[in-house]
């Protein structure tokens, strides 16, 4: 480059008739940028790095991974990688996402497009793959939800002669008491639908308490009037 008083100028035009002229001449610098496993060798008299990309017609564009910062002076001997962005479209259960990233890997270009995964969120590739050659991501989110369920155990019953009740009579003894078993449940969500349950364990909160019924056995006289006269008796039984 060439500048007259600070200004470019053209090296075919005259110089201007002045009593004061300040000449800069800033020679090219030489520098190699290796794209695509290639390396090119390239010339600008440009002050930094960026501005001499654009005018070699390599400018880095949005989303395009530079090894060096744009502001760098550019220096003759400057060796730097650009990497460009290529297009993805991120699939989660949100909607669709478009996006562009020159990461390597499935899981550095979701945390580029604010896609991370959290906890037990997985991708597909998943996220230490590199991006498929479609671009095409898909996000699942996995959410789990730990239950504890109850269930209520029977009691038996069982009988037991009772001498203070009348022959024949019933009485409940003991009252039956159902029990309590009590399961943990983790139940797997993937994008809001379940897809799996497992119980992990299990135990008896509450046993049951057996039923026991009572049945006289008092023998009580008894007498009624009949057509043949009164009688006596301790048991009357209904029959055909």
């Amino acid at each position: 480059r060439r500048l007259l008083n600070g200004q470019p100028i053209d090296s075919q035009q005259p110089l201007p008739y002045t009593a004061h002229i300040s000449l800069h001449y800033q020679p090219a610098a030489t520098f190699e940028v290796i794209e695509d496993g290639q390396t090119l060798t390239l010339i600008s008299a440009a002050a930094t790095l960026g501005e001499g990309l654009w005018q070699v017609g390599q400018a880095v564009q949005p989303g395009d991974y530079l090894s060096a910062d744009l502001s760098a002076a550019l220096l003759s001997g400057l060796e730097v990688e650009i990497r460009r962005a290529r297009p993805i479209t991120i699939e989660t259960q949100a909607g669709t996402l478009s996006a562009r990233t020159s990461a390597t890997t499935v899981g550095t270009a979701l945390a580029e497009a604010g896609v991370a995964l959290q906890g037990l969120d997985y991708s597909l590739p998943a996220e230490d793959q590199p991006l498929p050659a479609d671009g095409k991501i898909r996000v699942v989110r996995v959410s789990e939800v730990v239950s504890l369920q109850q269930t209520t155990l029977p009691f038996e019953s069982s009988y037991a002669p009772d001498p203070n009740l009348e022959l024949d009579a019933r009485s409940v003894m003991t009252p039956g008491q159902y029990g309590v078993k009590v399961s943990r449940v983790r139940v797997r969500f993937e994008d809001g639908q379940e897809v799996d349950r497992q119980t992990e364990a299990e135990w008896t909160a509450t046993q049951p308490v057996n039923q026991v019924l009572g049945y006289g056995t008092q023998v009580v006289v008894k007498s009624a009037e009949t057509p043949d006269g009164v009688i006596e008796y301790y048991r009357s039984v209904q029959m055909y």
